[in-house]
């Protein structure tokens, strides 16, 4: 429940104080990296082994990188 809370607070508060171009920014950052994990659900369902364990391993680095290490920034 918290993560849901948070994600909340993080999409409604800068439309309330006027932050639009800041929760872009924050959309973008979250966003990004479930494009590798779609792709790699996707290809675990197809029964591409190869590929899906790319793409979690993709989703991995690119998860911490953008919201560990950019994201803070």
């Amino acid at each position: 429940m918290g993560h849901h809370v948070a994600t909340f607070i993080l999409i409604v508060l800068p439309y309330i104080f006027r932050f639009a171009r800041v929760e872009s920014v924050v959309l973008a950052l979250h966003d990004a990296s479930d494009v590798f994990l779609e792709i790699g659900k996707m290809s675990k369902y197809s029964g591409a082994e190869t590929i899906a364990s790319i793409a979690f391993i993709l989703f991995v680095l690119s998860w911490v990188l953008l919201r560990l290490i950019y994201y803070p920034f």
